[in-house]
């Protein structure tokens, strides 16, 4: 038996979905799903917090994009049929996004407002957030603009590579491998990368 929480937020998702119906989204459990014309999907990803953690009764939202071709390198496994967001490449908390950090949801705050609320703000994260990465070059766009920020951008650019690769674009992968691991000392990441490289036909630059 699911639990008031889980009920309750169930609710929540079913008012939601009919808001995000509209926009091209479909609902498969705690995921609502979108695909793009270029074939990436849109994810939005309701995450209730386990009953043994001091977040129990809450709930937290992720946003991203998920790219098929990338999963199926790097996993070595078909792309799944219902997508959360442990599997996509760019994700992102919906409360970040409006604040700036991490924000959860309290179920027992009244339902109806919980679901106005959540619906608001996923609706406007159509226009805001996911118009910024609408298909594969977006996303190359989106993730170059903020990489100062990103801790993680040297994977990003083992995707970005993978994209270009699989999209033809073999030569201007390579410029951007050369361009941002240029005679690095050999990493745990790198010689990973590498690795990913050589099994897709690209050339990877020599390390120092």
């Amino acid at each position: 038996m699911k639990s008031e929480f889980a009920q309750k937020l169930d609710r929540i998702e079913a008012y939601v979905g009919s808001k995000l119906h509209p926009l091209g989204f479909r609902q498969s459990g705690l995921h609502f799903n979108r695909r793009q014309p270029d074939g990436i999907v849109h994810v939005i990803d309701f995450q209730m917090a386990p009953n043994w953690t001091n977040l129990w009764g809450k709930f937290t939202i992720e946003l991203g994009a998920f790219i098929p071709e990338v999963h199926q390198i790097l996993t070595e496994t078909a792309v799944p049929r219902s997508i959360g967001t442990p599997y996509c490449d760019e994700r992102v908390r919906l409360g970040e996004l409006i604040t700036g950090r991490d924000q959860w949801w309290d179920l027992t705050k009244d339902e109806t407002e919980l679901s106005n609320e959540i619906a608001k703000l996923l609706v406007n994260q159509d226009d805001k957030y996911f118009k910024q990465i609408d298909s594969r070059e977006m996303l190359i766009n989106f993730w170059n603009n903020k990489k100062r920020q990103e801790s993680t951008f040297a994977r990003k650019v083992l995707i970005m590579a993978i994209m270009m690769a699989q999209n033809g674009e073999k030569t201007r992968a390579e410029d951007l491998l050369r361009s941002e691991f240029p005679g690095r000392s050999k990493t745990g990441f790198l010689h990973y990368a590498r690795n990913v490289c050589i099994l897709i036909g690209l050339e990877f630059p020599p390390f120092e």
